[in-house]
Parts: C-alpha cells; structure tokens; sequence
C-alpha cells in the first residue's frame, strides 16, 4: 500500500468541496458522481477540446466529490504535465510529482499527498514542467504506474491534456475506463468540440460536461432542490 506524505492545502475559491458557502455548485459534482458511478468506471480521464474550458475545474471537483464518500479511496492525478494547473487550485508544492516518478527521481511514495482538508483524497502532482512529457507517457513506467494506482485506489482521476493536438492525451486515454468530455459555452469552438467527441472511443464515453453554464428554461423554477444547485453552480453535468 502506497504511504503519502500529507500537506495541508490553501485551496483557491475555485475547489467547492473546500468552500462551506458553496453546497449546491457542490450538488452538482454529486450529480456528476452518481451518472459515472453507473457506469463502473474507475480510471476517468478528464479531458477538453482546448485550453480554458475549465478541464481543471471540473477533476478536482469530481475527485473531491468522490472523496466525500466513505470509504473511498480517490486519486487525483495531474496528467497535464505542459500546463500544470492542479496544484494551483489546491495551494500544494507542484513537486515532487508525476514528471519526477515517470522519470524515476522520486518515488509513488514521495510524491503522492494526502490532503488532510479531505482524508480519502490524494493527489499526485504534474511536478516540474519536463521537455520530453509525451515520452515520460508513452512508457512502460506510466503503464506500471496506473497498474499500481488501481490496485491501491477505488477511483482514479486523471486530468489529461486536451485531447485535440498532443500525443499525452491519447496515453492518459489508453489507461482509463472512462473520458469525460468538458465544453465551455461561450468559449469552446463548436467545431473543436465536434472533433473532440469523435476522438473519444465509443466504449470509453462517459458524456460531457458544461462547465460555466448558464440559467436555460428548465431551470427556472424556486424549488432547491430541483433547481438553486443547477443555477448556482459553475457546471452542468449531461451524459
């Protein structure tokens, strides 16, 4: 069993599940939760068609959601080792992490954190930015190392880079059981989002997520619960 260092974060307003005065942005992370759970997917890849749709966001919610859980046992990995951004909203040390351990300067051990804000959640880090990230995937370390992580984890979430222009992706994708797709409206290209759909194989789609949506029709109601959380909240869940 892997043994992690444990750190205390500094999470920004962007991690819900550490903001008390956001409970229904959180429900819908909770929505999101059960739909995957339906599908028996343990190894999710969380993935866009670009920059700026919010890919980041929506992994360490879902992770944190999970976590809420009893008795489960959630990794949160940074796969995104061009433009790390996972440990900015937690307010952990990016390194040691996934660069460091591919690259075999430091151990699974090392490199993993427990957070303490949320006892059932780890994470591992992207670590420094290295120059050569699509090798360090495209090895036999990062195939061992997923191998490891679900022995050890009940539920594993990857944020991947966007899934359209670089090779890391399609490596975090060969791993997973499942990709969730985040689209932006406002910001995400439509065509983009077409073609990032497609990339995604049939049997590995978990759905979609739109992140920072806005009030539609059938939100409108005064009932909490059927609707305060979907116009409060910065995401959207269809699968």
């Amino acid at each position: 069993m892997t043994h992690c260092r444990c750190v205390t974060p500094a999470p920004t307003h962007e991690v819900l599940w550490a903001r008390p005065s956001a409970p229904e942005a959180l429900d819908q992370y909770r929505v999101l939760r059960t739909r995957i759970g339906r599908r028996d997917a343990r190894v999710i890849v969380v993935t866009s068609p670009g920059m700026g749709d919010g890919k980041s966001f929506t992994s360490v919610n879902l992770a944190g959601s999970m976590a809420l859980l009893r008795d489960s046992r959630v990794l949160l990995i940074d796969g995104d080792m061009r433009r790390s951004t996972v440990h900015r909203m937690l307010g952990i040390p990016a390194a040691p992490g996934l660069s460091e351990v591919l690259a075999q300067k430091a151990s699974l051990d090392d490199a993993i954190a427990g957070i303490d804000l949320l006892p059932n959640l780890s994470v591992l880090t992207a670590g420094d930015s290295p120059l050569n990230a699509t090798e360090l995937l495209d090895s036999q370390t990062w195939v061992d190392l997923a191998a490891r992580c679900r022995e050890e984890f009940d539920c594993i979430v990857i944020d991947a880079p966007p899934n359209i222009g670089v090779a890391d992706y399609d490596l975090a994708e060969m791993v997973s059981d499942g990709v969730l797709l985040v689209i932006r409206p406002g910001h995400t290209d439509r065509l983009r989002a077409f073609e990032a759909a497609e990339r995604i194989p049939v049997q590995k789609r978990l759905g979609a997520v739109l992140n920072d949506a806005r009030d539609w029709l059938f939100w409108k109601t005064d009932n909490y619960y059927y609707g305060a959380g979907a116009r409060s909240s910065r995401t959207a869940a269809r699968s």
